[in-house]
């Protein structure tokens, strides 16, 4: 569940936030080219092959996908005057082989071989592979609730403001 989870969180904040611009350093011109997360300072192979296979079992790349999907879904409707075009040229630029070593650098810097060996264990486990199977529909379920949940308090403040003056009625 954590690297589902994580990727997943990796996906929105890419598409949320278009990923962090890189800086220059003083006298020097930015870094051209797209950002990239700092490759993982041990550069160990074996343990990259575990990382890849844990995010294998847990379906990770489906995953990302899935919500990739779905925020695309939620973002057409918040900018509906973009055309249908950009939505499938913006989907099909979404490079998922990228975000997985993206990914698998940022597991590589927390995580020991033998801690990712451990999860692999538990995914291949009859309750891990449970986990893996009802994770997509938890996650829809999850992101609908939080739709919901953050279109609440939006109208919430709305109202508040309202009621304070702040905001005409």
């Amino acid at each position: 569940m954590p690297s589902s989870r994580f990727l997943a969180i990796a996906l929105f904040a890419a598409v949320i936030h278009g990923g962090a611009a890189p800086k220059a350093r003083a006298g020097q011109p930015p870094p051209s080219g797209p950002p990239r997360l700092a490759a993982a300072p041990t550069g160990d192979e074996a343990l990259r092959a575990e990382i890849r296979d844990l995010l294998e079992l847990t379906g990770a790349g489906a995953l990302a996908s899935q919500v990739a999907d779905q925020l695309i879904q939620s973002m057409a409707q918040g900018i509906p005057g973009a055309p249908e075009g950009f939505w499938q040229a913006f989907r099909a630029r979404l490079d998922m082989e990228r975000l997985t070593e993206e990914v698998v650098d940022v597991y590589a810097r927390h995580l020991t071989i033998e801690d990712v060996r451990e999860l692999v264990t538990f995914y291949r486990t009859p309750v891990g592979r449970k986990l893996v199977a009802i994770l997509p529909a938890v996650t829809q379920e999850s992101m609908a609730a939080g739709q919901r949940w953050g279109e609440d308090a939006a109208r919430q403040a709305l109202e508040g403001l309202k009621a304070e003056g702040v905001l005409p009625p």
